[in-house]
């Protein structure tokens, strides 16, 4: 696996080591420079193609990377938004991140990226484009204020790290928009009691206009008499196993993954 090392010289290389035991080679691809940010970005090129080298499809090192080439194009290597969306995402997935976590960062990197361009410099990302992100493109998607937040913290959690990877130097702000929270109704037991002794199974084969029912209502009931007696999340009865007379749900699936265990009875 590729290594970053800094040499006497003050500049950076990459070290790319095979062979196992006994038998082992290592070679140096110069990033020439002494800036640590430009080298993390020059070393993500030579990484991505380390097994190419190491097979010998790259034989000339030197013409490959465009900072060793003769042609006057060895400027910096600039890292495309697209290009540093992949890497954090197969990052997280290498740790482990919930799949669902996962689906929600992708989507909303996929928004940003389209917004501003897959070859974008991550180093020129800014308040600015947070900013147009927050207020115009998300308009345009009309997604509510709950989804332009979540997609903000998945835009913030990316720019931590590149900060972490010394992609770029600083974070830019992102700030979420203010949501007011809906005011928590509850039921009394009373009212509970009267909704359970309701019957809203259809009565007749034919029915007059304004009748209300709801099919396999005895099912709809007991489902709700679960959740109100059990204290079960929407998903748990779903995806916990029953063991005896307990539900279980692994931290994998919880939502505080912290495992849960529900308590049933004969009537559950």
């Amino acid at each position: 696996m590729a290594s970053l090392r800094k040499m006497g010289d003050g500049r950076w290389y990459a070290r790319i080591s095979s062979g196992t035991g006994a038998i082992r080679s290592e070679s140096l691809v110069a990033l020439r420079t002494k800036s640590k940010v430009t080298a993390r970005q020059r070393f993500s090129s030579v990484e991505s193609v380390e097994p190419d080298i190491k097979s010998g499809v790259i034989s000339d090192i030197d013409a490959y990377f465009p900072w060793l080439n003769d042609e006057g194009t060895s400027s910096v290597v600039t890292l495309g938004l697209g290009e540093a969306v992949e890497q954090w995402l197969a990052s997280r997935y290498h740790n482990n991140i919930r799949t669902t976590t996962l689906e929600i960062n992708e989507r909303a990197l996929g928004h940003f990226t389209d917004m501003l361009g897959s070859k974008y410099p991550v180093a020129k990302i800014k308040i600015g484009d947070i900013s147009r992100f927050r207020e115009e493109r998300s308009v345009i998607l009309e997604h509510s204020p709950t989804t332009i937040n979540m997609n903000l913290r998945s835009i913030k959690t990316f720019l931590n790290w590149l900060v972490e990877q010394e992609f770029i130097t600083n974070c830019p702000k992102v700030k979420q928009i203010p949501v007011i929270e809906p005011e928590v109704k509850y039921l009394t037991e009373m009212q509970i009691a009267d909704l359970f002794k309701l019957d809203l199974s259809k009565k007749h084969r034919f029915t007059a206009k304004g009748d209300l029912w709801v099919n396999d209502w005895e099912h709809y009931k007991r489902a709700f008499q679960f959740y109100l007696s059990t204290g079960c999340r929407l998903r748990e009865p779903i995806i916990g196993t029953v063991e005896g007379m307990w539900l279980d749900v692994p931290p994998s699936l919880s939502k505080n993954h912290i495992k849960r265990s529900i308590e049933l009875d004969g009537d559950k």
